[in-house]
């Protein structure tokens, strides 16, 4: 139970949807992998959009993807997927709290204030046009990763069942392993910086060597 307080604390102040989700696909009788399937499409996408809600989502992805290498029993990680949801919803209304006491002990700006003045009336020449239809949509991320393309990956402490390295792509944050027809790594240690090719896309990549 300690580790697992520990691992709630550390994934981040808006973790409890992304944990809540992976126990939600476990319960429905799915494998741990369609769970870390389901967190790798959320990358780039409305439900992870914000900064705090991109590191929570890649902890919590990173905490899945480690459990599932280590070789963890299906109902083990359900339960401890269960726990991890409860714990990290007692952090985050304590960071809640946190922040509102801090916010109480503000000082009130408006006693620096001058005397009030009337309201604004706005200037046609600078009207916005931001709540108008004339705004363009705001483009979405693009999602997955194409064969070919040569990216930049981390390698990441996590190992696969059969010992192999798992790496994360560092635009789409994206978790994947080495392709079976690749050249081996040699001396790479976990944090590494390197540059591979995509050898199989979408939201779960393989990558290659590069020749």
């Amino acid at each position: 139970m300690l580790a697992l307080e520990e691992a709630a604390a550390q994934l981040g102040p808006k973790a409890t949807r992304y944990v809540g989700f992976a126990a939600t696909t476990l319960m429905s009788g799915k494998p741990p992998e369609s769970a870390l399937a389901l967190l790798n499409a959320m990358a780039g996408t409305a439900d992870a959009a914000r900064q705090e809600e991109i590191e929570s989502l890649g902890r919590v992805r990173d905490w899945l993807a480690a459990r599932i290498a280590r070789g963890a029993p299906v109902q083990q990680i359900a339960v401890e997927l269960g726990w991890l949801k409860r714990l990290t919803k007692v952090c985050e209304s304590a960071a809640r709290e946190t922040r509102t006491r801090h916010a109480d002990n503000r000082p009130d700006r408006r006693a620096f204030r001058g005397p009030e003045r009337g309201p604004r009336h706005p200037d046609p020449r600078h009207a916005s046009t931001r709540h108008g239809s004339d705004v363009p949509p705001r483009p979405l991320a693009a999602g997955g990763l194409e064969p070919g393309n040569l990216v930049e990956v981390e390698v990441l402490s996590e190992r696969t069942r059969k010992g192999g390295l798992t790496f994360r792509e560092l635009t789409t944050k994206l978790v994947g392993v080495l392709h079976p027809q690749s050249k081996p790594l040699d001396d790479v240690t976990a944090g590494q910086r390197l540059r591979l090719l995509v050898a199989s896309g979408g939201k779960n990549p393989q990558f290659k060597v590069p020749e």
